[in-house]
């Protein structure tokens, strides 16, 4: 369960590592945004994955909880790969099921929607 400060940190603006400032709402309009079947769609970046992070106000260790992922007493190393660079050694690219548990959190996407789509893909 997600804790009860769980909401947006700033449902204006947020900011990505790079001091990147995108609304929320532009956000959503990513092509990581659109549904996992649409051609257009792209997996997110480390940055991408981070501002989502931090728009909702999570920690690693929270949203590592959230998907089911290890926390140790130093941290999710899972979300950490997720959010490192690219061009690391330790970079890891997020799963999609996890990427869309994020996106349903900020009314992206529909779980009964991505199962039809998975179920009647041909």
């Amino acid at each position: 369960m997600l804790p009860k400060e769980v909401g947006f940190k700033n449902k204006e603006a947020g900011r990505c590592p790079d001091n990147f400032i995108m609304l929320l709402e532009e956000f959503k309009k990513l092509d990581c945004c659109l549904p996992l079947h649409d051609e257009s769609f792209r997996k997110p970046s480390p940055e991408e994955v981070k501002f989502l992070r931090s728009e909702l106000n999570l920690s690693q260790n929270q949203v590592g909880r959230y998907l089911g992922k290890n926390v140790t007493p130093k941290g999710c190393s899972a979300v950490r790969k997720w959010e490192s660079n690219i061009n690391s050694s330790n970079f890891r690219a997020i799963e999609l099921n996890a990427w869309r548990r994020l996106l349903y959190l900020i009314d992206v996407g529909d779980p009964k929607e991505d199962l039809n789509n998975a179920i009647n893909k041909s």
